[in-house]
C-alpha cells in the first residue's frame, strides 16, 4: 500500500482531513476505539501482519503507526 493511502485510511479514523507522519496521537486524541479501528485496518489490508495491539497502543506518532507494519508500505 502506498503511504499516502494508509494516511487516507487513518485521517479516517482520526476524523481529521489530513495528517502527516509527524502529527502526535496524543493531539490527534488517540483513544482505544481508534486503536481497535487501526487494528481493524490492519488486519483487513495486511492479513498476513500480525500487530499487536499493545504495539498501536504504545505508538506515539503516525510514524510509529507506519513503522509497525514495515514493508507493507511504501
Amino acid at each position: 500500500m502506498k503511504k499516502k493511502d494508509y494516511l487516507k485510511h487513518l485521517a479516517k479514523i482520526f476524523e481529521r482531513k489530513i495528517i502527516n507522519e509527524q502529527d502526535n496521537l496524543k493531539d490527534l486524541e488517540f483513544d482505544s476505539l481508534m486503536g481497535l479501528d487501526i487494528t481493524t485496518l490492519n488486519d483487513e489490508y495486511f492479513p498476513d501482519l500480525k500487530i499487536d495491539y499493545e504495539k498501536i497502543q504504545k505508538s506515539k506518532t503516525i510514524k510509529d503507526l507506519i513503522k509497525l507494519c514495515g514493508n507493507k508500505i511504501d
